[in-house]
């Protein structure tokens, strides 16, 4: 059955992320999408309470779900289905008040969130088939998921995936709704130039973000070499340097710290918003593969990430700021690894030098 675009007055994406950064901005491309495609329709998404400051300005309306800020928590199985299944009764109620021409349920894919578009009454349901998923017979539309891990497409972004929903749909992509894009309020903007101003940082001075932590120790390289790269840019480039993370993560930011002598500045469990003001200040962010990095990218900033365990071809920031790839040596056998393969992964890690970050980042930053 074809959905008369043209018509419909109200989209609902079910976005169910916990609190997983690049993840959820990921979900901008689609929004966009869905506004070039359908213009006169009011899109509305929802989101974690974490996570909603990441898509705040892209739709009409964005829906912060408190359940999902327990949820994404580690909790007894009892605790979390009482709030799974007061989640999908506030999401059909939500859908039922808006009166939903479409919903797409998106990301994470738990089967009985098929459900709540379909309990709601929603006509046209948009979603994924997959192992599991029990309740796909809901969905109107439907595709199946596709993961790199399974079908060893190391080559195929992640964000096809859910480009794949609307493809389902017949919706066509123009390549300029594709890119990850955060819009950075004017009022963040406003407090990361109070911020720095107090912490004695220039207009003029050349600022790079530094994520050294990384949530599985297998994506982290070592904190030592970050280290001698903040050196190495205070002493050659004369450069500050904005040390990202979260508050468990200031042992790894403090040998950071200690290299760049005074050049460095912690900034450690900030709002979001905050962070992403701040980003977009940087000339440069240089991390491990994790949502800071996206981050920047979406806001405009460059984003060379080290990929050890994983392909960058699969998950490379896609936001205006681009991605400068740093890549680990890949093999035949196990050329991706999960977060289970802790040794391996550490030592991939370990295989990337402090040369070859250096050499990447000379090519954006000069000689």
């Amino acid at each position: 059955m074809d959905i008369p675009w043209k018509n419909v007055k109200t989209i609902v994406i079910l976005n169910l992320i916990a609190n997983t950064v690049g993840d959820s901005l990921m979900m901008s491309p689609l929004i966009q999408i869905l506004k070039h495609n359908s213009p006169q329709a009011k899109i509305i998404c929802t989101a974690s309470p974490s996570n909603a400051p990441l898509l705040a300005g892209l739709p009409d309306s964005l829906v912060p779900l408190p359940e999902l800020a327990d949820i994404g928590k580690k909790n007894g199985k009892l605790r979390k289905a009482i709030r799974y299944a007061n989640l999908m009764r506030r999401c059909v109620r939500l859908l039922r008040e808006v009166k939903a021409d479409v919903c797409i349920v998106v990301q994470p894919n738990f089967a009985p969130s098929q459900l709540i578009p379909w309990l709601a009454g929603v006509p046209y349901r948009i979603g994924y088939t997959y192992q599991g998923g029990i309740f796909s017979w809901t969905l109107t539309h439907k595709i199946a998921w596709t993961d790199a891990y399974a079908t060893g497409d190391y080559k195929r972004h992640f964000i096809e995936t859910v480009f794949d929903l609307v493809r389902c749909a017949n919706v066509p992509i123009r390549n300029e709704d594709t890119v990850v894009r955060k819009i950075v309020t004017p009022e963040a903007r406003a407090w990361a130039q109070s911020y720095l101003k107090k912490a004695g940082i220039k207009k003029t001075d050349l600022l790079i973000a530094f994520q050294a932590g990384a949530k599985w120790i297998n994506k982290q390289w070592p904190a030592e070499r970050y280290a001698e790269i903040a050196a190495w840019l205070v002493k050659d480039y004369n450069a500050k340097i904005l040390l990202f993370g979260t508050q468990d993560e200031k042992p790894i930011n403090d040998i950071v710290a200690a290299a760049a002598k005074g050049c460095a500045i912690r900034v450690l469990g900030e709002h979001i918003e905050n962070v992403s003001a701040l980003l977009q200040r940087c000339e440069l962010a240089l991390g491990n593969s994790s949502g800071i990095m996206h981050l920047a990218s979406a806001v405009g900033t460059p984003a060379a990430m080290i990929h050890g365990i994983g392909f960058a071809s699969n998950s490379e920031p896609r936001g205006p700021g681009g991605s400068i790839v740093i890549e680990g040596p890949h093999y035949k056998e196990n050329p991706a690894l999960s977060g289970d393969d802790v040794e391996e992964g550490i030592r991939r890690m370990r295989k990337i030098t402090v040369e070859q970050v250096r050499k990447a980042l000379t090519k954006v930053l000069g000689k």
